[in-house]
Parts: structure tokens; sequence; C-alpha cells
């Protein structure tokens, strides 16, 4: 006989279902973007010099909204924790995989990468970091790195803001008392 109640191991089924789904969407996603600069199409002009914000979002504003990655997320507490730790260990890789894209001037894996974090961070309900990831993006897709350094400590600092923002974000879950 298992330990677990029916609703909490439907509730693993639903978490598993949604992972898998937004997996297959990111890998559908990323299958589709160039993976040589041969493939690559020509982008479209960028100004000679693209000005970058350096200010942090506002900090007053919660990174992620919570209200809309928990209806994105079925309202399952359990499947907003599992896109919560996903997003913790992956997006400290995501953003070492693009410092190093930027010192390897590797302008199609910085594109490839930055709209896998924007991917996620669209997930998350991070609108800020999304946004930071799609100038980086574009960035990659110019083939223009020059200011990419500075959109790379932007995107850690936010990305940051929202892993300092989760315990936060668990106990005001827990608060509101959803299965």
């Amino acid at each position: 006989m298992s330990d677990q109640s029916p609703a909490s191991r439907s509730g693993r089924r639903d978490a598993a279902k949604l992972i898998g789904a937004i997996e297959a969407l990111l890998q559908a996603t990323a299958s589709r973007l160039p993976t040589t600069l041969q493939e690559r199409k020509p982008a479209p002009s960028v100004p000679e010099r693209t000005a970058i914000s350096t200010k942090r979002s506002d900090d007053a504003v919660p990174p992620i909204d919570l209200d809309s990655l928990l209806e994105r997320c079925m309202k399952s507490v359990a499947i907003v924790n599992e896109v919560f730790d996903e997003f913790e260990s992956q997006s400290v890789r995501d953003i070492e995989q693009l410092r190093q894209s930027v010192r390897d001037g590797d302008t199609t894996a910085c594109a490839r990468i930055a709209h896998a974090l924007k991917g996620a961070a669209g997930v998350l309900s991070a609108r800020a970091l999304a946004q930071i990831a799609s100038q980086l993006e574009q960035m990659g897709r110019a083939g223009e790195l020059r200011d990419a350094g500075e959109c790379i400590e932007r995107l850690r600092s936010e990305a940051q803001r929202c892993v300092e923002y989760i315990p936060k974000a668990k106990a005001e879950l827990s608060d509101r008392k959803l299965k």
C-alpha cells in the first residue's frame, strides 16, 4: 500500500506532464534555431550602438508574477515548486554558458541559450528576466555582442532576484492553502 494519497499521486502525474510539455516545447523551439552561421538568416540591421539600461528592475515589484505562474501550473503548488526547482538549477548553468559563448564570440550559441532562458523565464512568469534574455537573444542573432557582457550582468542580477524571491513565493503559496 502506498503512503501517498490518490490526490498526491495525481498531482505528481500532473506535474510530470507539465514538465514534459515544457521540455518538449523548449526542445522544439531549440531545434528550429540555426546551428551554424551558414544556416542563419541575415539579421535585421541594428543601430550602431544599442543603449542598454544597467538599472535593475524595480525591487518593489516582485520578479515573478505568482498568480500568472500558478494559473499556468493548473493551480498546483507541486508543479509550481517543480518549476522553481528547475529554474534555480538551470538558470545558473545557462548564464555561465552565455558568458562562455560571449567570450568565444559565438553569436549562434548566445542567441540559442538566451532564447531558451527567455522561454524558461516565460514559464516562470518572470517578465523582466524574459525581456533581458530577449535583448541578449537579439544581440546574438544580429551578430553584435559588443554590449552583451553588460546585458548578461543585468540578466544575472534579475535571475538572482528571482531565485531570492522563490522562498517568499513558496511561503505565500503555503499561506493560500492551495493543494
